[in-house]
């Protein structure tokens, strides 16, 4: 059924993942004229117009799939099993972007020989989005136990 509490935490495990598109990941202090910011789509300069932009497209190819993923699970209430392996792969592929995400800002950062980069606060979407999925894959996974347990007693 569609109003189980898993539909909530996927709801906003998607929810959470939108964020990242209207917020800036990371920025990066390279010297005292050059400022950096990341974005889902790209990284660039905040405060010096010769810097070239630097497209990180996996981060927003992932994002995207990781989105569609969330509401095709949400959706997929008829289908328990089918919407517990989304809900697992979908954990990896936030596991995958938390990693990528880390990887463009650190790269950056020792390219350009930084100062320092600050991790921003959507940042932590994804993780909190992991957290979300491991709820409704258990809340997921109850309901089958007790769909099991009503098919044993017939």
């Amino acid at each position: 059924m569609i109003q189980r509490i898993q539909t909530v935490y996927l709801a906003i495990a998607a929810f959470l993942m939108i964020l990242i598109y209207s917020n800036p990941i990371a920025q990066i202090i390279v010297n005292d004229n050059l400022f950096l910011t990341q974005w889902h789509h790209q990284i660039i300069a905040v405060s010096n117009e010769l810097f070239t932009p630097l497209s990180t497209w996996p981060v927003t190819a992932l994002l995207s799939a990781i989105i569609l993923i969330e509401f095709v699970a949400i959706f997929l209430f008829k289908n328990r099993l089918l919407q517990m392996r989304l809900c697992i792969f979908n954990m990896l592929l936030l596991i995958g972007l938390t990693g990528l995400i880390f990887f463009f800002t650190k790269s950056t950062l020792s390219g350009l020989d930084g100062k320092k980069s600050v991790l921003l606060w959507p940042f932590l979407c994804p993780i909190i989005a992991i957290i979300l999925n491991f709820l409704a894959f258990k809340a997921i996974q109850k309901d089958e136990k007790l769909v099991r347990s009503y098919d044993r007693i017939r």
